[in-house]
């Protein structure tokens, strides 16, 4: 008895422990409070960037881009960040080989300062230099 109760236990501490590296997947809570904690804050609209995204993205539609990934907004004056958030890496390598744009920007995924895990950021301002430096360090 004490035997099965044992392995039950380590068994549910096992799964427990895996849900709990599973959930942790995305980086973008890291880099929006990184963003929010120097001053940005987040858009519930893309607005005037719809067209930029879709271009980015290789997308025809709003519905094609939710199927894509989660577009998040951050702003704080005239400087804003783009946020792509895929459900996976594999994902985001995916659509990164798929759109020109992307492909011409990230040379390298594994080395480029646009790609924070399974987040690519697009800094839409003239001096993208703090923007790249806070999606970074997030």
């Amino acid at each position: 008895m004490k035997k099965k109760l044992g392995i039950l236990l380590t068994s549910l501490t096992l799964v427990i422990v895996m849900l709990a590296t599973l959930c942790g997947c995305s980086s973008y809570g890291g880099i929006k409070k990184a963003f929010e904690n120097n001053g940005y804050k987040e858009s519930e609209s893309l607005g005037n960037f719809q067209s930029k995204v879709m271009e980015c993205l290789n997308a025809n539609s709003e519905e094609e881009i939710e199927q894509i990934c989660t577009v998040h907004a951050l702003s704080k004056g005239v400087s804003i960040a783009i946020i792509f958030e895929f459900s996976s890496t594999d994902q985001m390598k995916k659509t990164i080989e798929s759109s020109d744009m992307l492909k011409g920007a990230i040379k390298d995924v594994q080395k480029s300062d646009l790609v924070n895990g399974n987040c690519v950021l697009f800094p839409l301002c003239a001096i993208s230099t703090t923007i790249t430096d806070i999606f970074k360090k997030a």
